[in-house]
């Protein structure tokens, strides 16, 4: 039996899941740990916004808010961030900084308050405060002068954790403005790498890794790799560590990504067996747009998404929308019960009973969180593998093509 994956992080959200990681390096090497223990543990539905392994269980905030709470409140910030940028890479068009720019730098100055409670709950000596000056960097990309004057008065300190975390946020800030130009992020990886045999002890430095690897283009593995090196055979520590291991998981996200990108524009028959054995193809439903559903009845998002599904399914089947199910159940005693209570999501599933767990599908595709979902056009052609977001607004529009 196959145990259950994660439930994805949404494009739109990978700005603050950044930020999380981030948050593991303020935590030492016992964030690291809690992360590989709780990885190693069958998760149903995590949340992937907070990070819920980066405090020590007890920690106040001042004024005796507990740090939970303190986290809560960073999330719901998150949460606000998160829609105004559909992709990482939409932090290097200017005309999108621009547009966002009015509801981010409220909600980023706000986060970096938050973020000074954290720091303030910290026991002596642990790292303080890199990824403020990461928060502060964007605010900087986003045209915050303010945040600009505060990180360049810390990039001048005579103290090395302070110079090293302002310059590091000053890196940041400027791979973002790079506006995506190779040659321009060429010459910010050797300011990285040069930063890095300054201070290869600071934490700010690691984080500043982290921020640029994780906003790199799907298909520069290159860069990733040259920030790995910096962070692998330069910098040292137990945040080193931590980034090194975020960067690690990072290029394997990117890497499944771009596989599932390469379907788009190509045709696509999925084949296999439905829950009762019987055989089941795609290729039977020609002429018609396909909206293929991964998912599985223990995941709490994708049982979130069924009453829309649903909705969409009745107002547009009649038009020619078919909706395909490919079940990761554990069991099909599971996956049944759960279809006998959703009667109305009366399409087909694929599910082989002598394999449960994540489908072979999934695994030919790379597709590692549950729900994603394809979306296949009347020519039988992947229109594209991020669907969820979307498929309500993309379906009626291929229902007007031609086969």
């Amino acid at each position: 039996m196959n145990p259950p994956r994660a439930t994805p992080t949404h494009q739109g959200k990978t700005f603050f899941a950044l930020i999380a990681a981030i948050l593991l390096l303020a935590w030492g090497a016992a964030a690291l740990a809690a992360e590989g223990r709780a990885a190693a543990a069958p998760r149903k539905a995590p949340s992937h916004d907070a990070p819920s392994n980066a405090q020590p269980a007890g920690a106040q905030a001042p004024g005796g808010r507990s740090m939970q709470q303190v986290t809560a409140e960073i999330q719901k910030v998150g949460q606000e961030l998160g829609p105004l940028f559909a992709s990482p890479q939409d932090l290097f068009e200017p005309a999108k900084r621009q547009a966002a720019a009015p509801k981010a730098v409220p909600a980023l100055r706000r986060m970096v308050k938050l973020l000074d409670e954290v720091i303030a709950a910290r026991p002596a000596g642990a790292p303080q405060g890199q990824e403020k000056t990461q928060l502060m960097a964007l605010l900087v990309a986003l045209g915050d002068n303010d945040a600009a004057s505060r990180i360049q008065q810390m990039a001048s300190s005579a103290v090395a954790g302070e110079s090293a975390a302002g310059r590091s946020a000053q890196i940041f800030s400027a791979w973002l403005l790079t506006n995506a130009r190779p040659d321009a992020q060429q010459k910010v990886i050797d300011d990285l790498a040069a930063l890095a045999k300054k201070f290869p002890d600071e934490p700010a430095v690691s984080g500043a890794a982290i921020m640029l690897a994780g906003t790199t283009a799907l298909d520069a593995r290159d860069q990733r790799d040259k920030i790995s090196s910096i962070v692998t055979g330069t910098l040292k520590g137990s945040a080193a560590a931590i980034a090194a291991k975020q960067i690690e998981q990072t290029s394997a996200k990117f890497e499944t990504r771009a596989r599932l990108k390469a379907l788009e524009g190509k045709p696509l028959v999925l084949e296999g067996p439905t829950p009762s054995g019987a055989a089941f193809t795609t290729a039977d439903l020609k002429g018609k747009v396909v909206l293929v559903d991964f998912w599985a009845s223990w995941c709490e998002p994708c049982k979130q998404e069924l009453p829309k599904l649903k909705k969409l399914y009745a107002q547009y089947h009649p038009q020619g929308l078919e909706v395909v199910g490919v079940s990761c159940d554990n069991t099909g005693e599971d996956l049944l019960k759960f279809l006998g209570q959703n009667r109305d999501a009366a399409w087909p599933q694929l599910f082989d009973a002598a394999n449960p767990g994540w489908h072979k599908l999934a695994e030919r595709f790379g597709i590692n969180s549950v729900p994603t979902m394809f979306l296949i056009d009347r020519k039988g052609i992947v229109r594209t593998v991020e669907a969820r977001d979307t498929y309500d607004k993309l379906v009626p529009e291929l229902l007007k093509e031609q086969p």
